[in-house]
């Protein structure tokens, strides 16, 4: 099995994930038009074939009624958006 590995911008937050369980997407929406100052590509994948690892260095803030956005405390990466539960 291949797997896709990533980690924040100090190596605190890591991420791992089969290769085959994330798909890419191009996210328009006017949230991560103002983050990135553009549309945003990003992969999407579902929460139990993601294994992270420093999960108490990921800060979660709602960046919108349904969504919420996690970075590194320490580094300010950006790592991970996700529906609110409940919520879609």
């Amino acid at each position: 099995m291949n797997e896709l590995v990533g980690s924040c911008h100090c190596g605190r937050v890591r991420v791992r994930m089969p290769d085959d369980s994330a798909g890419i997407v191009a996210c328009h929406c006017t949230d991560c038009q103002k983050l990135h100052g553009n549309y945003f590509a990003l992969l999407a994948a579902d929460r139990s074939t993601v294994q992270w690892e420093g999960e108490d260095h990921i800060r979660w803030y709602r960046s919108s009624s349904e969504n919420e956005r996690g970075f590194c405390a320490e580094c300010g990466s950006r790592l991970a958006k996700r529906p609110i539960e409940g919520t879609r």
